[in-house]
């Protein structure tokens, strides 16, 4: 295993010991101190430090596995073969070409405007944990709390199904929006089938405080703009 493999068990033992996972916590800087390499001073505090608070804190995190994430399912509408490929033969992926990347990234640019000006000040699951098996986890933890929050890319699983969420917003007294940003113009049948299946994930979990779904649209202009539109059933 590489360096970065190690580097993100340390990322996401401080996110641990932050929340006061100090068992996790303690199993992961163990398991980065056997790499000779990594082996600093302030590790080898942390070890001792949750060595004797393991036994007082409580399991949050924990590696939640699917079967199918969103993705694959809205691409294996598309083409059945990049399903199988998806689940069984990774490596035989096409991969993805300059063009369908920069179109990628134009995505995330716009999602990244919309946040900073509708959502600001959001927690960022996947920046916060680094780990893609513990953001359910986490996010769970989070929306456990009573109290308002912002969350992107919040992860949820139901019947062995992974959706993430662009903006889920909850409000002090449990309920849900939740937001799905889109760079496209308008609604097309790859965004349809991803809003069906993400409604119905999110319902199954949130079900009565599911208080809105929505789709957020870039309008056509030079700058970015973009309308908001209530998909709830």
């Amino acid at each position: 295993m590489n360096n970065d493999y190690y580097l993100n068990d340390v990322k996401l033992a401080d996110l641990a010991k932050e929340i006061g996972d100090y068992r996790f916590a303690n199993y992961l800087y163990a398991r980065v101190l056997e790499k000779e390499a990594l082996v600093t001073e302030e590790l080898k505090e942390k070890l001792v430090e949750t060595e004797r608070l393991k036994w007082d804190g409580k399991s949050i995190l924990s590696f939640d596995g699917w079967k199918l994430s969103k993705s694959s399912y809205v691409k294996g509408n598309q083409c059945l073969k990049y399903l199988y490929l998806d689940k069984y033969k990774k490596k035989e992926r096409t991969p993805v070409d300059e063009e369908t990347q920069e179109r990628f990234n134009r995505g995330h640019t716009f999602e990244d405007v919309v946040r900073e000006h509708e959502f600001p000040g959001g927690i960022n699951i996947k920046e916060k944990v680094g780990n893609f098996g513990y953001f359910n986890s986490y996010t769970n933890y989070l929306l456990n709390q009573s109290k308002h929050l912002t969350l992107y890319e919040a992860t949820i699983i139901e019947d062995e199904v992974l959706v993430m969420c662009d903006v889920l917003v909850k409000s002090d007294d449990g309920f849900v929006d939740i937001y799905e940003i889109k760079s496209s113009t308008q609604a097309n049948i790859a965004i349809s089938n991803d809003l069906k299946l993400q409604y119905a994930v999110c319902k199954k979990r949130f079900k009565d405080k599911l208080r809105s779904f929505n789709l957020i649209l870039r309008v056509e202009d030079d700058e970015p703009k973009w309308e908001i539109e209530n998909k709830t059933d």
